[in-house]
């Protein structure tokens, strides 16, 4: 439960006025994957700005379990942990930018720097940073059932997705 801000009250449709209020998200079920958009803009009636505060996020096991109302299957943790597969950052201001992006290739586990017609391999402490704009996330059980299906002309199973690469590299 959240408690809106003065600033962003409520407006109720029978009195026709703006109250104070909180709102809750109540999750019942879960997806596939999970986009989380972070909000990197504020708007107020004297400013707009940029925003670059450092969010730290989990790249495995983001855990969603005490927030589902209904457990489907408590006997499956998978089906309520993710893990990071992709980050989109933003560079810049408002009215221009500059987008990169971190991914992990689900065959190899490597985690990739995209930036323009640039790819490089990096690390994954190197993928939190004041740029995360939109976190992409596949639910466990999907990530798995993915790497246990075999490719064609293929003996061996897969890598396990998105493992740390040894050495580091500068991308800044």
């Amino acid at each position: 439960m959240e408690t809106l801000e003065k600033e962003n009250p409520w407006y109720c449709p029978n009195c026709k006025q703006h109250q104070l209020a909180t709102k809750k998200l109540d999750l019942w079920t879960l997806p596939e994957t999970l986009i989380i958009h972070l909000k990197r803009f504020s708007y107020t009636k004297f400013s707009r700005e940029k925003l670059d505060t450092l969010v730290e996020f989990p790249i495995r096991d983001l855990d969603f379990s005490e927030f589902v109302i209904k457990p489907q299957d408590e006997s499956a943790p998978e089906l309520y942990k993710y893990d990071l597969i992709a980050v989109s950052n933003h560079y810049g201001g408002l009215r221009d930018g500059h987008y990169t992006t971190f991914a992990c290739n689900k065959d190899s586990g490597q985690w990739h720097y995209f930036d323009d017609n640039s790819v490089s391999p990096v690390t994954e402490n190197q993928i939190e940073s004041k740029a995360a704009y939109v976190l992409f996330y596949q639910r466990q059980d999907v990530a798995r059932r993915l790497r246990t299906k075999p490719q064609p002309g293929q003996s061996d199973p897969p890598a396990p997705a998105c493992d740390p690469l040894p050495e580091s590299m500068d991308i800044n």
